[in-house]
């Protein structure tokens, strides 16, 4: 049975045209294959912090409603209180499924809502919430940090318990969250739109091109500008191939979650003299992170912690290869030798190697292309749809 009306609860981009990480970027993506690829009803509830003004309806099929909830106090958001209304949308139509993206106090009280109600649900787990809080606490040490790894660790326990079904995007997260929790467990990755092609005429890698003998390769790291990503250790990376000879571009994309850390990043960029090999990009338009990608020789990510990493995938669909850490969910994205190569997190040193392995050898640069192309199909947004549909189907 198709559902008729379809309410997501989560993250939702206040501007499409400049996502901020990855769970937004997700959440978009099936909102608007729903409203493109089905005939039913899209509603999504998101939270804004109240100082930056009630955002504007972003541009989506005419089927999509976006009903913002105002976050007043930020992690410990009041917004949560408004969870019976928006399970109240769904009541209103017998053929309705709520899907809860994320971990936090609107979508935990909106799972508890659900229960009560026994209105079909279900929920995407986007990431460990309680492993990624408690590695910020360990780096940080102080009370803020505390305070967000208990609370995110408490509000993920009650969610696993209280949701009915739940979606994840890699095997790797079924195994942290426990085998009592298995049977009710969907492994279904998070979707990729289908993106802009390369430059029209031009081929980002022809088979002729002397990669070894060239002087520019550009490297592009897409991600939220916080510690967890690791863009720091890139920098790094960038300073070993420098000593080495080696020349690099590295660009770095995202968000600015933390003023701290991009500061950090800044100052690295100096102590290591690469004003004029790494460009750090805040806030985006997406046009121009997708224009990085087009041109890029490879894809580069020193996570610390990803459940899937959907920027990996986005590189992929361009025919990137990868460089990222043997962490978490990579893994299950990134095939060793084949789509790219894994190091250890915070090993610059090895990562320096990988990144020039690929670039001083012509025919496996090009081999890891063909590869990235054919691997990035498993996660095309219309297939990644049917399957999350399929599920609603079997909650009704």
């Amino acid at each position: 049975m198709t559902p008729g009306t379809v309410v997501l609860v989560g993250p939702y981009p206040r501007d499409p045209s400049r996502m901020r990480g990855g769970v937004e970027a997700s959440v978009y993506g099936l909102t608007t294959q729903l409203a493109l690829s089905t005939r039913a009803r899209v509603i999504v509830y998101s939270t804004y912090k109240g100082a930056e003004g009630v955002p504007q309806q972003p541009a989506a099929p005419s089927s999509v409603e976006v009903r913002w909830l105002k976050r007043p106090l930020g992690v410990l958001s009041l917004s949560g209180l408004f969870a019976p209304r928006i399970i109240l949308a769904a009541i209103r139509n017998p053929k309705s499924v709520v899907h809860i993206h994320s971990t936090g106090v609107l979508e935990l009280l909106s799972l508890l809502a659900c229960r009560l109600t026994r209105r079909p649900h279900v929920w995407t787990i986007h990431g460990i919430a309680s492993k990624e809080f408690k590695s910020g606490w360990i780096a940080r040490r102080d009370l803020r940090s505390l305070l967000k790894y208990v609370l995110y660790a408490l509000v993920e326990k009650i969610s696993l318990t209280a949701a009915g079904s739940i979606i994840v995007d890699t095997p790797y997260v079924v195994s942290q969250i426990g085998r009592a929790l298995q049977g009710k467990v969907t492994v279904i990755p998070q979707g990729v739109p289908v993106l802009p092609p390369s430059p029209s005429g031009t081929d980002r890698y022809p088979e002729t091109r002397d990669y070894a003998g060239g002087s520019h390769h550009e490297l592009v790291a897409v991600g939220v500008m916080e510690p967890r990503k690791g863009h720091h250790l890139l920098i790094r990376s960038v300073a070993a191939l420098r000593d080495r000879g080696v020349r690099v571009q590295l660009g770095i994309y995202g968000a600015a979650s933390d003023p701290t850390y991009l500061q950090l990043m800044k100052d690295h960029v100096t102590q290591y003299q690469l004003e004029d090999d790494v460009r750090i990009h805040v806030d985006r338009p997406r046009n121009q992170v997708l224009a990085a990608l087009a041109r890029a020789t490879v894809f580069v990510l020193h996570s610390r912690e990803e459940s899937q990493g959907i920027a990996l995938c986005e590189a992929m669909t361009y025919g990137l290869p990868c460089v990222a850490t043997r962490v978490g969910g990579i893994p299950h994205v990134v095939a060793e030798g084949r789509t790219g190569f894994l190091v250890d997190y915070s090993d610059t040193e090895g990562f320096a190697d990988a990144i020039q392995r690929l670039i001083k050898d012509d025919a496996l640069l090009v081999k890891m292309r063909h590869a990235s192309q054919e691997a990035s199909t498993a996660y095309e947004i219309g297939t990644v749809t049917r399957r999350v549909v399929d599920t609603y189907s079997s909650t009704l």
